[in-house]
């Protein structure tokens, strides 16, 4: 049953192409012509948001994917039965008990049956989900899954293990972005000869030859103490950083790219600069708690004055339709969020039941609505308000996306004119914060 196509899967993958439009602002994928389609797959990306991780990774390859979950959400015999259907298999850990360990073997030889049939596989090299940038240290599962499956075929199947880097801008809230970032391939055979030499030296090879790739796929901010400083400098200065990398145009590539350039350089040059890190470690966390208390947020302040007087107008001539719209999709849009925060604890969780739910519910609750309009109007009503609902949906997102900023804009040029103290300081903040990251990308 595991290598069989799934119909559940399929709809499920349509749900989540679906979702990723209204969930995202900006989503991009990068290398995916790295990605073989006649070779057995893994899929090795890092680990930072539960459920959404792994069909964030799948929806590059129409090709059914099977995925690897931690074996206590499979308690649940419904909850089980549709994780099957999903191409989900569970894997069991220490804290599962010695007696359910065994039941690794199982799991490890379907996943072998996977990789013979040429099928992809997603395992999570790091092990667990953390919602902080920072790549951690890699477990031997996959190692041990592909010389498994290698060595049992000797060393015939070609088996790829493809680094993946997945990037959030925020790990759990809606209208962010995200980067799936496919790394070149790791041909498996290239250990064949160390392996049978020496399968410990292999193992650890392989893993961090993994590390080492998939840390060149995101953002991975490795000094701890000064974390929260070097992240919250990649949003106030973004375009700074990207200028300094080389980069004129404004994209996910090249702003994680731009990214990885700044850490290199604050990360070299913090400990021989302990007291100038500790004053931008205190600008920062100044401007943060300053800048969310002014209600304001950061790219405004890269313009002096905005002119919003098109802009107003475009929001009175379009305010109906909006309002439209809200009335229509308000509950389906806010009934995930509702559910999410009340229920759910472990944010991990959070952006995956949020963005499948939300889609989920959407179309129940969009077929449910035209059905009624359709027994009182008649079917071209009924066909219309199907069909139009979802475009009118994601105008009023974007609508309301567009008032947050002009209103944002108008607030801003007040505080400019009325001379604002407060704005006064956050502006003498970014100045000071923008001449020390010169200072650092010269050093």
């Amino acid at each position: 049953m595991i290598l069989n196509w799934s119909p559940a899967y399929f709809i499920a993958r349509l749900v989540v192409i679906t979702g990723i439009i209204g969930f995202y602002k900006r989503f991009q994928r990068a290398g995916e012509a790295n990605v073989p389609q006649n070779k057995p797959i893994i899929y090795a990306p890092n680990h930072q948001s539960a459920f959404m991780d792994p069909v964030m990774v799948a929806t590059v390859r129409v090709k059914q994917i099977h995925f690897l979950v931690r074996a206590d959400v499979f308690k649940k015999k419904a909850i089980k039965t549709i994780f099957k259907w999903l191409k989900m298999m569970p894997v069991y850990r220490q804290r599962d008990g010695k007696d359910s360990l065994e039941k690794n073997e199982e799991i490890f030889n379907n996943c072998h049956r996977i990789l013979k049939h040429n099928q992809g596989l997603i395992m999570f090299p790091e092990g667990n989900q953390q919602n902080k940038k920072s790549l951690r240290g890699l477990k031997k599962g996959v190692a041990r899954v592909a010389f498994g499956a290698e060595s049992k075929y000797d060393f015939s199947l070609d088996v790829q293990i493809i680094p993946v880097g997945v990037n959030y801008s925020h790990h759990t809230k809606m209208y962010g972005s995200c980067l799936i970032n496919y790394g070149e391939p790791i041909a498996v055979s290239d250990y064949k000869e160390l392996f049978y030499e020496n399968e410990g030296k292999a193992f650890n090879a392989l893993k961090n030859k993994m590390q080492e790739e998939i840390g060149k796929l995101i953002i991975n901010i490795s000094n701890k103490e000064f974390y929260n400083t070097i992240e919250e400098c990649r949003l106030i200065s973004h375009k700074q950083l990207l200028k300094a990398a080389g980069f004129d145009e404004d994209n996910l590539v090249n702003e994680i790219a731009a990214g990885q350039h700044f850490i290199e350089k604050i990360e070299a040059w913090i400990p021989d600069n302990k007291e100038e890190a500790e004053k931008l470690k205190n600008n920062v966390a100044s401007i943060k708690s300053k800048t969310k208390a002014l209600k304001l947020r950061y790219h405004l302040f890269n313009s002096d004055h905005y002119k919003n007087f098109p802009s107003i107008l475009f929001l009175l001539a379009f305010a109906p339709l909006h309002l439209a719209g809200v009335l229509y999709n308000y509950l389906p849009f806010k009934l995930p969020e509702w559910l999410v925060n009340s229920k759910i604890k472990d944010e991990h969780f959070h952006s995956s039941i949020k963005m499948l739910g939300g889609s989920i519910i959407y179309f129940l609750y969009n077929c449910i609505l035209s059905n009624t309009v359709l027994a009182i109007f008649g079917w071209q009503w009924g066909l219309l308000c199907f069909t139009v609902m979802p475009f009118l949906g994601y105008f009023s997102l974007k609508y309301w996306v567009f008032y947050l900023k002009v209103t944002g804009r108008m607030r801003y040029n007040s505080m400019r004119k009325k001379n604002n103290n407060d704005l006064t300081e956050v502006l003498c903040l970014k100045s000071q914060i923008s001449t020390t990251l010169d200072n650092i990308f010269s050093s």
